[in-house]
């Protein structure tokens, strides 16, 4: 076995697979593209599952799409019912899960965790890619109440 094989393999191991463990491996939105090439499910193993908040546009559905593409079962979630309903008809494949979630509900987002434990027993990375831009304007012209919109999605959300 290569030294890189060793190490991914490693890696995995190192993390155990349980419900009780939740979350084995979390990962940048950011880096995920590049990092799929790096890791790839378990030979020989169920196929381990990918969590990807947000997954219905940009980096969020390139990344669904993706790991997808490399043999990963993946729960995503948005907020768009409509966005969801496209992605699932697009990519058409019986791994993928969807649910219609805003990540401001703690209460919702542990019930999406649970309904990914009850269906696959197992989360091994999480991509906590949800966000929000708001608006392109100088902050004097920035409202309280989007200003509390982006932090609850972009910073409280991934919590």
């Amino acid at each position: 076995m290569s030294k890189a094989q060793s190490a991914k393999n490693s890696m995995f191991l190192s993390f155990p697979r349980t419900r009780e463990s939740r979350f084995g491996v979390l990962v940048s939105a950011l880096s995920n593209i590049s990092l799929i090439s790096k890791i790839s499910p378990n030979p020989g193993s169920d196929m381990d599952v990918v969590i990807i908040t947000g997954g219905t546009k940009g980096l969020g559905r390139a990344s669904v799409k993706k790991w997808l593409g490399e043999g990963w079962r993946i729960a995503t979630c948005a907020r768009d019912e409509s966005d969801l309903a496209l992605l699932e008809e697009e990519l058409d494949n019986p791994n993928l899960l969807t649910q219609v979630l805003d990540v401001r509900d703690a209460v919702a987002v542990r019930g999406f965790v649970e309904r990914v434990l009850d269906k696959w027993n197992r989360i091994d990375v999480l991509i906590n890619n949800a966000s929000i831009l708001g608006p392109r304007e100088t902050i004097e012209e920035y409202s309280e109440e989007v200003w509390r919109e982006v932090v609850e999605i972009n910073l409280n959300g991934a919590f």
